[in-house]
């Protein structure tokens, strides 16, 4: 499941606090109604805080800045060792924030030769 949230620069503390409870619900449903959540959590960030998003199995996998020295645009996940790490590349059009590539890591061989995940 691929979720994305977008919170706009500088936001007023009480839309953080009615997009706090809309997150963390969606994703305790989410998890609560699936064995295997299997999720990825994307978006821009701007000054959102991660606690939010500590309590779930959810692991931050970018790692460099995003724009200027900040990592705004994140992206969580369940499944990192799926992901390679992310590349960053110029923005795109009129943006102000660097472009997030991930890929997946090609799981296939890995698997049909017997090998084994691991987090």
């Amino acid at each position: 499941m691929l979720f994305w949230i977008w919170l706009r620069p500088r936001y007023k503390i009480p839309e953080f606090f009615t997009i706090a409870p809309v997150l963390t619900s969606t994703l305790t449903v989410y998890c609560r109604n699936r064995g295997d959540p299997s999720s990825l959590l994307r978006g821009d960030f701007n000054q959102l805080n991660d606690r939010l998003i500590v309590g779930y199995p959810l692991k931050q996998i970018v790692t460099l800045a995003t724009r200027r020295a900040n990592i705004l645009d994140k992206i969580y996940t369940d499944l990192s060792e799926w992901y390679e790490s992310p590349s960053i590349l110029p923005p795109v059009g009129a943006s102000d924030h660097n472009t997030v590539l991930v890929r997946a890591i090609e799981l296939w061989g890995a698997l049909s030769s017997g090998g084994v995940l691991s987090s």
